[in-house]
């Protein structure tokens, strides 16, 4: 930078916070030179004196100090605005007559396109285009370190009064920003960031809409929408009733929808608010950025009222007023969130609007029009008047225009529901159209095509494939390949020994079985004796194994740790010893050999295949009862089924409900379960088993997934579909695997263990993946729903909703859990992971 000469600066200042902060992000950010240019157009009708015009812009800037600074550092790192006494005031004269709209669009996007140094002033100019004879356009295009938007109609002001009468304004001292910048350092900060760590306590995480990392150029765009005449008048009558500030209802409507939005109940959005004291009364007519953003705080409680809200809101900003001039870097380190606070905006002009200024000179003067960039995801401006405009600005990179026309829709739904002064969990945000979306097509999967013999359950089932493929291969593990007839012979003669053991329909079973084609030929035989196998795992410690066994109410365990059994027993209840079955005994193997393989025992589709217990995250292990019409539909979903009619990895352990698609599938489609080694697989292990298995499908939870789509991607090359979930699943992770493997189908599968593995899935195509990875739409004979905050039950409130033919029986002896979580009318299960959906997709 060339060294201004001392002689040719007025005063060197400090920066208010805003101005700290813009002037932070354009030191390190490179796109911030024409980030933050805002450009106010205004049309003037009549006839202009061009030259007079220019004189008086020039006269404007001269007079407001505020208008000649630079911004720049001391070498100690302290941020600074020079003054300059004098400054040449950049005015560019364009005759477009005969060139029309287009051209004047044209000159206006590249005049927009262009940046500013801030360390060389002035940080704005003007464009007069002339369009007509007597039609003229007066283009502001500045650097928002300069001016807030109430300078800007100040600015617009003072320019055409001097236009009108030049000389108009030598005699009045204009307003002196060092004796504002003196009153601001004078304030409190102490007390100030007092009151807003009390504001925000309690907060656990901030209000975002975007990924958290943002990427690629910050491209803005807008969208419009006029309130309705009848609303706006609805509104403002609502306030003042109500006594409350039409800001502030603006306010509490966009948290509820925000709420609606995203999930939350703990809403953030930044707003500006403004920094002219009333003490001060020369702030009132300065020019330059007298504002700050602070953030807006709202609690959503959903059996308030509107008006309730409003009033609860009114009172929390109430108690911040006068604590608005910290910055928000500084609110944020009180609250201890580390991420940003929030992505999204909101502002309320209440201010004088061009439309209020009265005609000068012999000129008409236009509305204002603003055009700004933004660094939010999503900027909502509110400017209110005769008409109420909604200007939606967003970034196009991360919000697409119909995401952005559905938000506007939604709040002008949220408003409507306002004026009712319903509650607020109450309140209706679906746009025209989409309740017939939610209920009758989103809602719902196809219909469930269940295969030849379900009326047997999973064994009728299984027959009908022994009969149609017997000498296919169904099970693999290392070198040992079964086919269907003698892994049916197997199970049957095993089911045999069972039934002599005095196993019978729905009787339980625990199956303490290592991995193998012993755990297979031992689930198929419980199911063909009729009895409901219990799968424990023999790595679980003994305590929380033996307590699994007892509460399934034992009545035979097969296993090969003895070891045990006698904790089995001691769990088993006061009905006396526990009968078990080794597989490795000598004994065992003479007596298989012995018993004639029989006829399945019949049982119908609602008779209980298996009990699994659930990890407990969620508090107990709970053993959900799955029954046989569940497994049998699981396998039937058309987007399963064609996967597992191939060859498929087991390798999850036998306690988890992925197993229940890993055997079931292949072996109730005619394909092969493909057995993983027993032991627990390292990631290069299964790296290496998944790339040499040929395999067709692989499940696989999503925190292993995105390990392995960091570490080996190109395992997966030869599978056909990989199914991941359990979790949420990295949009990283899912572009990773589909870069390295582009013939590989990625699937994100979402259910609880009481719908029977899985209960919605989405299939993700290849390309840049989306900010979340929905879970897609219900599986057949499947309706999901998220329940919004005004449903009459708290605990179910915005929680996913399944109604699910695979929907589990009940919790094994626990009925009362079972009623509450169970509903009987719908048979739907609740699930406590926050969803919300996105038009015909349901997310994480």
């Amino acid at each position: 930078m060339t060294t201004t000469p001392r002689q040719a600066i007025e005063d060197v200042l400090a920066l208010t916070p805003l101005q700290e902060g813009l002037l932070f992000h354009s030191r390190y950010d490179e796109r911030a030179g024409n980030l933050y240019v805002g450009q106010l157009s205004v049309t003037l009708t009549g006839p202009l004196d061009a030259a007079a015009l220019e004189a008086a812009a020039a006269s404007v800037v001269q007079r407001h100090s505020g208008l000649r600074a630079g911004f720049t550092h001391r070498k100690s790192g302290q941020p600074i605005q020079v003054i300059r006494r004098e400054t040449v005031v950049p005015w560019t004269y364009v005759d477009v007559r005969s060139g029309g709209p287009t051209e004047t669009a044209r000159i206006l996007d590249a005049d927009w396109s262009r940046g500013f140094d801030l360390k060389r002033p002035p940080l704005l100019r003007f464009t007069l285009v002339r369009q007509g004879d007597e039609d003229h356009l007066l283009v502001l295009t500045a650097h928002h370190i300069l001016l807030d938007a109430q300078s800007c109609h100040i600015l617009l002001s003072e320019l055409l009064s001097e236009y009108a009468t030049p000389g108009a304004h030598a005699a009045v001292r204009a307003p002196r920003l060092r004796e504002y910048l003196a009153w601001l350092d004078g304030q409190d900060t102490e007390r100030a960031l007092a009151a807003w760590r009390t504001a925000l306590h309690g907060l656990e995480d901030g209000t975002r809409i975007a990924p958290s990392q943002q990427t690629g150029p910050a491209v803005p765009e807008e969208l419009t929408i006029e309130l309705p005449a009848g609303l706006r008048a609805d509104l403002s009558g609502f306030a003042r009733g109500a006594g409350v500030t039409l800001n502030t209802v603006f306010q509490g409507a966009w948290a509820v929808l925000l709420s609606h939005w995203l999930g939350a109940d703990d809403l953030v959005f930044e707003t500006p608010v403004s920094m002219r004291p009333a003490d001060l009364p020369e702030a009132q007519s300065m020019m330059g950025l007298l504002l700050n953003t602070v953030p807006v705080r709202i609690r959503i409680r959903p059996a308030e009222t509107f008006s309730e809200l409003f009033a609860r809101v009114q009172d929390e900003q109430a108690a911040l007023s006068g604590h608005g001039h910290v910055g928000l870097r500084d609110i944020q380190e009180v609250t201890g969130v580390s991420d940003a606070l929030t992505d999204v905006i909101l502002s309320f002009e209440n201010h004088g609007g061009a439309g209020q200024l009265a005609p000068v000179a012999g000129l008409d003067i236009g509305r204002i029009r603003v055009r700004e960039r933004t660094h939010h995801a999503l900027a909502l401006n509110i400017a209110p008047g005769a008409t109420t405009l909604i200007t939606l600005g967003y970034r196009k990179d991360l919000l697409s225009v119909g995401e952005v026309e559905r938000v506007a829709g939604m709040f002008v739904r949220v408003l409507e529901s306002v004026v009712g002064d319903g509650c607020v969990g109450c309140a209706d945000v679906l746009v025209e159209g989409e309740r017939k979306v939610v209920l009758e097509e989103f809602a719902r999967g196809g219909e469930v095509s269940r295969p030849p013999g379900v009326a047997g359950g999973v064994g009728g089932v299984f027959a009908g494939v022994v009969e149609r493929v017997p000498d296919a291969v169904a099970v693999v593990a290392g070198e040992e390949q079964v086919s269907y007839r003698e892994l049916d012979e197997r199970a049957g003669r095993l089911a045999g020994l069972l039934a002599g053991r005095g196993v019978g329909a729905g009787d339980p079973v625990a199956v303490m079985v290592p991995r193998s084609v012993e755990m297979v030929v031992a689930w198929l035989a419980v199911v063909k004796a009729g009895g409901v196998y219990v799968p424990l795992d023999p790595g679980y410690p003994v305590s929380r194994t033996a307590a699994m066994a007892g509460k399934a109410v034992l009545v035979v365990s097969v296993g090969e740790h003895a070891e045990l059994i006698g904790q089995v027993r001691e769990h088993a209840g006061p009905d006396g010893d526990v009968p078990a079955l080794w597989l490795d005994d000598p004994g065992t193997a003479d007596a298989l050999a012995q018993v004639q393989a029989g006829a399945a025992v019949a049982v119908d589709g609602d008779s209980p295949i298996y009990v699994m217990y659930t990890s407990g995250s969620q508090g107990r292990p709970k053993g959900v009862v799955v029954t046989h019409r569940a497994v049998v539909d699981l396998v039937a979903d058309s987007a399963l089924s064609a996967a597992a009619a191939g060859r498929v990895l087991v390798h999850s352990p036998q306690v988890f409900d992925a197993s229940t698609f890993e055997v079931w599938g292949p072996l109730l489609s005619g394909g092969t379960a493909v057995i993983a080694p027993p032991h627990r697989l390292h990631t290069d292990e299964l790296a290496t088993l998944i790339s040499t298995s040929e395999l067709d499908s692989v499940w696989i939870t999503a925190g292993l997934f995105t390990i392995m789509a960091a570490d080996t991607p190109e395992c997966f090359a030869s599978v056909r579909q990989v199914w991941a979930g359990g979790s949420v699943v990295p949009p990283a992770a899912v572009e990773a695997v589909q870069r390295a493997c582009p013939g590989t189908q990625v699937v994100n599968g979402y259910g609880p263990t009481e719908t029977t593995t899985f209960a919605t899935a989405f299939p993700l195509e290849p390309g840049p993946a989306a900010a979340r990875v929905p879970i897609g739409r219900p599986q057949d004979g499947a309706r999901a729903y998220v329940l919004g905050p005004g449903l009459a039950c708290d605990r179910y409130r915005r929680r996913a909703l399944l109604a699910v033919t695979g929907l589990a029986q009940g919790y094994h002896h626990q009925p009362a859990l079972t009623a509450q979580r169970l509903l009987p009318t719908l048979r739907p299960t609740w699930h406590p992971h926050v969803l919300h959906w996105r038009p015909r997709l349901l997310e994480p």
